[in-house]
C-alpha cells in the first residue's frame, strides 16, 4: 500500500533472505514505485551499511514490481487495479495505493486499509472505471474519535460513511 512501517517491514524482508529455508524463486513486491525505490535505495542499504563486512544482497530474493495507478495488472490469475489513496509515505512524493481486486471466480473488491477520503482524480477514476465491488475492506482508524469532514490520512466513521455513499453514487456499490 505505501512504505510504512506496518505495511512494509524491513526486518522480514532481511529475515527471509537469511532464513536457511532457500526458495528457487523470488518473492515479487508490487506496489508504487516511490515505495518500492525506498525500499532499494534507503531501507535495505541501512542494513548492509550498518551491518557486517561483506553483508549478503538482499535483493536476491525479491522481484520489486512497480505498478501506476489506475492501470490493472494480472498478478497469479487476478486482476489487480491500484487507485491512489489519500494517504502518504515515506517516500518523497509518495502517496499509498488501495486495490481494487478481481479474483478468479470474478469476485470484486476493495481493499482500502490506509486512506483519507479520495481526492478527485480516484474519484474520477471511480466514476468512469465501470467497477461494480461485490466487497469492500476499508480502515476506519479513528472509530469515533470524529476528524473534519473529507480528511485525508485516515478515516473515522463519518467519512467512512462519506466513501460508500459516494462509491454507490458511482455506481461501484450498492446497498445488496
Amino acid at each position: 500500500t505505501h512504505f510504512h512501517d506496518d505495511h512494509i517491514s524491513l526486518e522480514n524482508l532481511i529475515l527471509r533472505h537469511s532464513s536457511e529455508v532457500k526458495s528457487n524463486f523470488p518473492v515479487r513486491i508490487w506496489g508504487a514505485p516511490q515505495a518500492l525505490d525506498a525500499i532499494v535505495n534507503e531501507g535495505l542499504p541501512f542494513y548492509r551499511i550498518h551491518g557486517w563486512d561483506g553483508a549478503p544482497n538482499y535483493f536476491s530474493s525479491y522481484e520489486f514490481c512497480p505498478m501506476e495507478p489506475y492501470r490493472a495488472y494480472e498478478i497469479d490469475g487476478m486482476s489487480v487495479t491500484p487507485v491512489l489513496a489519500a494517504h502518504g509515505g515515506y517516500a518523497e512524493g509518495e502517496l499509498g495505493y488501495n486495490y481494487i481486486i478481481k479474483n478468479r471466480n470474478g469476485k470484486t473488491f476493495l481493499y482500502a486499509s490506509d486512506t483519507g477520503y479520495y481526492e478527485d482524480r480516484t474519484w474520477d477514476y471511480w466514476r468512469t472505471c465501470g467497477v461494480r465491488l461485490d466487497f469492500a475492506v476499508m480502515e476506519c482508524t479513528y472509530g469515533d474519535r470524529e476528524i473534519e469532514d473529507y480528511a485525508e490520512g485516515h478515516l473515522d466513521f463519518k467519512n467512512l460513511r462519506y466513501m460508500l455513499q459516494r462509491l454507490e453514487q458511482c455506481g461501484c456499490l450498492t446497498k445488496e
